[in-house]
C-alpha cells in the first residue's frame, strides 16, 4: 500500500531550493500536478503551469520584469496569476477568466515549499523544521537535491532502512561479514516514529570511518508524510545528521531535497563539502540505481507483493501513518528488539 498522491495535497512539500529558482521559468511537477516557479520582485512565486488562452506551458515561455510571459502568444502574469498584459490589447486584461492559477508558496532556509491543494480548501499547518542543526554554529550544513525513480513509501523505507548499505554500500557503509549483536528501541506518537540502534562500536564501513570516531547510536526517525532522518551520535555528541525531504512527483518518480549537517573541525567547510558531494554521491547513486530496478520489477510484476520480517523495523510504521493520515488518530507505541547489524 502507498499513499495516493491526492491524499497528500493537503500538505506542503519541497519543490527546489532557492538558488534552483533564477532568470528562468523552473517547472516541477508536484502530486501529478504541473507547476512553474519563477521570480517577481526578488521574492519567489508559483503558478499552475497552463496559460488560461490556449493552455501553453508557461515554464516554456521567459519571465520579464515581475512577469511571465507565456511563450505563444505573450500573454503576462505576476505571483498571484494576474494577467497584466495581453499583447494588442490596449485596455486592461485583469478579468478572472484570463487568469491563471496561483500555487502557494514558502520559502524557509534555503528551500522552496508549495501546497497544491485546491484553493478553497485549507492547507496543513506548515510543517516545523525537522533539521536541528540548521543555524547552529557547531555545524557545517550542506543542501543536496536529487531525483529517484520510486514510489514515496518506497524511497523512505530505502533511506531508513539499516539492512541494506550491507549489500547495496558494501564496504563504504557496512560489511556485510562484520555483524554485531545491537538493541533497538522504536518509539512512535502522533508526529512521528524513531529507532534508535545501540551501536557502541567503532564503525566498519570506509564513509564513516572517516567522518566518525566511535559510534554510539544511529538513529533513524520519519515524520509524515515525508520527512526522513538519520542521526549517528559519538560520545561529544552528534557526530552527522541528514534530514531527507521527499516530494513525490507522481507515483513512481521522488524529488529529494537534503540538509546534511557535521561537527565543525579542523577541515573546512569547502573541502568537507567536496568530500561529501564524492562519497556520499556515490552511495546516492546506487541507492537510486537500486530503487530504479526494484520499480521496474515491480512494474514488470504488475504491482508490489512485500514480504516483512522484525528486521524490517520501519516499514509497520511507514504503513501506519499512511492509514492514520490524521493526528487524532493516532496512538504511542513503543517496543525493543535485537537484531545483528
Amino acid at each position: 500500500m502507498t499513499p495516493s498522491l491526492a491524499s497528500l495535497r493537503p500538505h506542503w512539500f519541497v519543490a527546489c531550493t532557492a538558488a534552483a529558482v533564477g532568470a528562468r521559468p523552473l517547472p516541477r511537477t508536484i502530486l501529478g500536478v504541473p507547476i512553474v516557479l519563477f521570480r517577481a520582485a526578488g521574492k519567489i512565486a508559483a503558478l499552475i503551469d497552463r496559460c488560461p488562452h490556449r493552455n501553453a506551458a508557461l515554464s516554456q515561455g521567459r519571465v520579464t520584469g515581475d512577469l511571465i510571459e507565456c511563450p505563444y502568444h505573450g500573454w503576462a502574469f505576476d505571483a498571484g496569476g494576474v494577467c497584466r498584459r495581453i499583447p494588442g490589447l490596449p485596455a486592461a486584461c485583469e478579468h478572472p477568466h484570463q487568469a491563471a492559477e496561483a500555487v502557494r508558496v514558502a520559502e524557509r532556509e534555503g528551500l522552496v515549499w508549495v501546497w497544491v491543494g485546491k484553493n478553497e480548501a485549507t492547507p496543513e499547518a506548515f510543517p516545523p523544521n525537522r533539521h536541528v542543526a540548521l543555524g547552529d554554529l557547531r555545524f557545517d550544513t550542506f543542501l543536496w537535491a536529487a531525483t529517484a525513480q520510486c514510489a514515496l513509501l518506497d524511497g523512505v523505507e530505502n533511506l531508513l532502512d539499516a539492512c541494506h548499505p550491507h549489500f547495496a554500500h558494501a564496504g563504504l557503509v557496512r560489511r556485510a561479514q562484520k555483524r554485531r549483536t545491537v538493541g533497538v528501541n522504536v518509539r512512535r506518537d502522533a508526529e512521528g516514529v524513531e529507532a534508535i540502534y545501540q551501536e557502541n562500536a567503532r564503525p566498519d564501513g570506509l564513509i564513516p570511518r572517516l567522518m566518525e570516531g566511535r559510534r554510539q547510536t544511529s538513529i533513524g526517525r520519519f515524520f509524515p508524510p515525508g520527512t526522513a532522518q538519520l542521526e549517528y551520535t559519538g560520545p561529544a555528541g552528534p557526530q552527522f545528521l541528514l534530514t531527507s525531504m521527499f516530494t513525490p512527483c507522481d507515483e513512481r518518480t521522488v524529488l529529494i531535497h537534503s540538509c546534511i549537517s557535521t561537527p565543525r573541525k579542523m577541515a573546512p567547510a569547502w573541502l568537507k563539502k567536496s568530500v561529501l558531494r564524492a562519497v556520499f554521491g556515490r552511495v546516492l547513486r546506487q541507492d537510486q540505481d537500486v530503487l530504479r530496478r526494484q520499480q521496474e520489477n515491480i512494474d514488470r510484476f504488475g504491482g508490489a507483493k512485500f514480504t516483512s520480517t522484525p528486521l524490517d523495523v520501519m516499514r509497520p510504521h511507514l504503513l501506519y501513518f499512511i492509514n492514520h493520515p490524521e493526528k487524532a488518530d493516532r496512538s504511542d507505541y513503543a517496543t525493543t528488539l535485537t537484531m545483528e547489524l
